[in-house]
């Protein structure tokens, strides 16, 4: 894949489909951690990897577009934001219980996902929609140039591998 968006897809449709792939990604570690082998770490730090690229794609370019437009008590990205926090806190405490065995204990694979569940509704819903209506099909397809750029560049930096922070 050479473009993280398709022609004339909506920055909506774009980033629910990156939702919907990090929803794959997912099931896929909750099937093989129950053999907690290499191939769930694998599959966890692929995860990983996605689930901070969309963040920092949601950070440094959704986010600052919605905010142009809706900022004090209308705008929802001080919550999103804080839920990113609280995302990587899991994708940390998991990974680092993973080699135990504990990576499941207490529902903490059911509270995050609960947690990616409640906060990729509310960026489809209340952020993504907003943003297709605020700018128009020259400036869509200049985020998207800006988002593939982006994504590139941060894949290549990152050589794929989850690091914790």
């Amino acid at each position: 894949m050479d473009r993280l968006t398709s022609e004339g897809e909506s920055i909506n449709e774009s980033m629910t489909s990156h939702h919907h792939m990090l929803a794959t990604i997912f099931k896929e570690w909750k099937r093989l951690r129950k053999r907690n082998g290499k191939k769930s770490l694998q599959a966890l730090d692929k995860l990983a990897e996605q689930l901070l690229l969309h963040i920092e794609i949601e950070e440094k370019i959704i986010f600052p577009i919605y905010e142009i437009t809706f900022t004090g008590s209308a705008a929802v990205t001080p919550i999103l934001k804080q839920q990113h926090t609280r995302i990587k806190e899991y994708l940390n405490t998991i990974r680092k219980r993973m080699p135990t065995g504990l990576g499941e204990s207490f529902g903490l694979d059911t509270e995050f996902a609960r947690l990616l569940d409640v906060h990729n509704a509310t960026e489809e819903y209340a952020v993504y929609p907003w943003i297709d209506e605020l700018v128009g099909s020259e400036e869509n397809e200049m985020v998207f140039s800006i988002l593939d750029s982006f994504c590139w560049n941060q894949l290549n930096r990152n050589s794929g591998r989850f690091q914790e922070e």
